[in-house]
């Protein structure tokens, strides 16, 4: 499987295909998720508060569990073992 493959996605599975909307939204958070620790976290580390840290967390549990879940909706689950 090549990387730049237009055929596939990141998972190997092909584009739109055996992936429910619950799947595709699970997909978006991880991404958003992973698009806000370096772009929304450094906003609240400022101060005298340890609110960025909470917020790091919060982002880094909610990616997480998000990217599980995804895993476990996967019918080729095991696949990237």
């Amino acid at each position: 499987m090549n990387a730049f493959d237009a055929q596939t996605d990141w998972s190997g599975s092909p584009r739109g295909q055996d992936r429910s909307p619950l799947q595709t939204g699970l997909a978006r958070v991880v991404d958003a998720g992973l698009i806000g620790v370096p772009l929304l976290s450094p906003w609240f580390m400022g101060g005298r508060h340890p609110l960025g840290e909470l917020v790091i967390v919060l982002l880094a549990v909610t990616v997480a569990l998000a990217w599980l879940a995804g895993r476990a909706l996967d019918r080729r689950a095991a696949a990237w073992i």
